[in-house]
């Protein structure tokens, strides 16, 4: 099943990948939820380089309750006349963060970023399926944002 998430319309919190570390930076996330925020990174020529990172509630050891893994997928960049500029793999562990590097000069105020979620991993004795919700923090800074999960299940 192929849903949607345009970033204006995604209202919910999302919790993601974070580092081992102190429960109450994920106090304020809802329970199960991957929040995804994007920050806007340009390099010296003006060049935006996203920076992405996740965090989702973690349990007592650190670990997120929710017990995801990674989350893997794509990731297209469009310029503001809808022209697909790049393409490159979403893929998003738990406690990291990832920078994306585009080889086109555009600001990031001008970039669309659709990524489609494709598959969720989760720790290796979980009995979750599926992909848990995520929320998108952080569109402001570009042109758009949008999510789609589109699960092979």
């Amino acid at each position: 099943m192929k849903q949607v998430l345009p970033l204006a319309v995604v209202l919910v919190c999302t919790s993601g990948c974070q580092s081992a570390g102190n429960d109450t930076e994920t106090a304020d996330l809802a329970p199960g939820v991957i929040e995804v925020t994007y920050q806007v990174n340009q390099d010296d020529q003006g060049s935006c380089r996203p920076r992405y990172e996740a965090r989702t509630q973690l349990n007592e050891q650190g670990m997120p309750t929710n017990e995801i893994y990674i989350i893997r997928g794509d990731t297209r960049y469009f310029d503001p006349q809808g022209r697909q500029i790049g393409s490159i793999p979403f893929q998003l562990k738990m406690a990291d963060e990832t920078i994306s590097v585009l080889n086109e000069f555009i600001a990031c105020k001008d970039l669309t970023i659709e990524v489609t979620v494709e598959e969720c991993v989760y720790a290796f004795d979980s009995k979750n399926s599926g992909c848990p919700p995520i929320a998108i923090e952080g569109q402001e800074g570009f042109g758009d944002i949008v999510f789609i999960i589109d699960e092979q299940t």
